[in-house]
C-alpha cells in the first residue's frame, strides 16, 4: 500500500471516485428539476419540489465539496449558525411584507 493510500484512509476524505459519484447525483437531481418543470401534473407541487431538490443539492455540496462532513464540528456549527441567522432574517422579512400587504408604496414623482 502506498503512502498516499495510507494518508487517504487515515484522513477519511473521499477519493476521486466518490467525488464523481456525488457529481453524478447532483447532475441527476438537476435533470429531475428540469424535467418536473415540464410535467403539467406537477404544476401545483413545482415550487415545493424545486425547493426540496435545491436543499438536497445544497447539503451535498456543503458536506462533500466544502468538506464540512470531515472537518471539525466547530466549522459545521459556525456554518449552521450563519445559515440559521440568514433564514431567520429572510423569514422575518417575508412575514413583514406578507402581514403589511406588500412593500411600501412608491412616493409620487418617482418611477
Amino acid at each position: 500500500m502506498s503512502e498516499a493510500d495510507l494518508q487517504h484512509e487515515e484522513s477519511g476524505h473521499p477519493g476521486p471516485s466518490q467525488y464523481v459519484k456525488i457529481a453524478v447525483v447532483l447532475a441527476l437531481i438537476t435533470l429531475a428539476e428540469i424535467a418536473i418543470y415540464y410535467i403539467p401534473a406537477l404544476a401545483s407541487l413545482l415550487i415545493p419540489l424545486l425547493v426540496a431538490f435545491s436543499f438536497a443539492k445544497f447539503m451535498l455540496v456543503i458536506l462533500w465539496f466544502m468538506h464540512l462532513r470531515f472537518d471539525s464540528r466547530i466549522f459545521t456549527r459556525l456554518f449552521a449558525a450563519g445559515l440559521l441567522l440568514t433564514l431567520t432574517v429572510f423569514i422575518l422579512m417575508l412575514l413583514t411584507f406578507f402581514l403589511r400587504g406588500g412593500p411600501a408604496p412608491t412616493p409620487p414623482g418617482i418611477t
